[in-house]
């Protein structure tokens, strides 16, 4: 029996995956007040979106189309509005995203983090220095 595809979410400012229910980025900080569709920019709560966009049927699971969550009629209406260019191009977006997150792109922390904790050992590098002298 396979286990029932939900909608991922990602944070809009920088991109990464984060919880359906997430009021903030844990990546970057950022708080959401809302959910919008990448691809139509259709906004609501995260409950609206848990099977994808309601207006024009987003969502992926692991690179592919979502549309096992809907009913006859709404995968009727997710195929009418969305033409195969438009499927492609969300596939190969996630497919992307998918590859960059296998590859380790991105760090943990922001790059100003790793800047200033350099400034501040370079600091204390130079006290000690002018200590010991």
């Amino acid at each position: 029996m396979t286990a029932k595809r939900k909608a991922k979410f990602f944070c809009e400012n920088c991109g990464a995956e984060v919880p359906a229910d997430a009021r903030v980025c844990k990546n970057c900080g950022r708080f959401f007040s809302s959910v919008r569709c990448p691809s139509c920019g259709a906004t609501g709560s995260a409950s609206r979106f848990a099977k994808g966009c309601p207006v024009c049927g987003y969502a992926m699971d692991s690179g592919t189309f979502n549309i096992e969550a809907y009913s006859e009629e709404e995968k009727e209406e997710v195929h009418r509005r969305l033409s195969d260019a438009e499927q492609k191009k969300i596939k190969s977006a996630f497919a992307s995203y998918e590859r960059k997150r296998a590859r380790g792109a991105g760090s943990a922390l922001p790059l100003w983090v790793y800047a200033v904790t350099l400034a501040v050992l370079l600091g204390v590098i130079a006290a000690v220095v002018k200590l010991v002298r």
